[in-house]
């Protein structure tokens, strides 16, 4: 396709959703435990293959290079079982800079551009997005930009359940039909997904993201399986962890 200028900055949507409860969503096993049904009144924002689950969600988030994901987005929209509000993805293939702006059947897309650097601010005001190592970082910055207060982590897990599946479309019947081969999995320049190195990464972004939220006034609440932030061999925090009912029960 033909690749598109952004139609719109991230700012545009910035306070869109101001002081409500939000959730970010990821694809760690935890999710598959959780009544989505529950949240269809909050702004969520949903990330890569999440939106399976989640597929009343207004906001999709990804910054990953993989067309799987768009290709999954893009059926359900097609099936007629989402229409989403916004789309915000990242404009560039990191690894390769190949430019990713093409159209997508969405009412709004956006086309965000990553901090300098690692990690970076994570201010409401801020034009470019928390630079973490997973699409995941890259959302709960976006819903720091809408306004949500709290912000609710779920399905970030970083790490691999009982069974040792890392994701939650590693269960059936998610692999089909939304899921179709990944034509990245068998690149050398990826990190290979049940890398441990590849969990501390995704950890210690989270630990940065604490940090830096915190700064601007933000609260991050971890309801994910993993103890987001937190590496036991140095001396990092750990976002806040409750159980969803007491999230709901609090600030719902």
């Amino acid at each position: 396709m033909t690749p598109i200028p952004p139609n719109e900055s991230i700012s545009a949507l910035r306070g869109a959703e101001q002081g409500r409860l939000g959730f970010v969503v990821g694809s760690g096993p935890s999710v598959l435990q959780i009544d989505f049904e529950r949240l269809a009144a909050y702004p969520i924002v949903v990330v890569n293959s999440a939106i399976l689950l989640a597929p009343f969600a207004c906001y999709w988030c990804s910054a990953d290079p993989r067309s799987t994901f768009r290709a999954s987005f893009e059926k359900l929209v097609v099936n007629g079982e989402h229409k989403p509000t916004v789309c915000v993805i990242y404009e560039t293939n990191y690894l390769t800079g190949i430019d990713l702006r093409y159209p997508l059947l969405a009412d709004r897309t956006f086309f965000f551009q990553r901090q300098n650097g690692d990690g970076g601010s994570f201010r409401r005001s801020d034009d470019r997005l928390f630079n973490g190592t997973s699409s995941a970082h890259f959302a709960a910055h976006l819903a720091a930009i809408l306004g949500c207060d709290p912000i609710v982590i779920l399905g970030c897990d970083c790490g691999f359940d009982a069974n040792g599946k890392r994701y939650f479309f590693d269960y059936p019947p998610y692999s089909d039909p939304y899921r179709p081969d990944d034509p990245w999995k068998d690149d050398p320049n990826l990190l290979p997904l049940n890398s441990k190195l590849l969990s501390q990464a995704f950890v210690w972004s989270w630990s940065q993201a604490k940090i830096e939220a915190e700064k601007s006034g933000v609260n991050l609440i971890n309801a994910s399986a993993g103890n987001l932030g937190e590496l036991k061999l140095i001396d990092r925090p750990a976002i806040k962890k409750l159980d969803l009912d007491t999230i709901l029960k609090t600030y719902g």
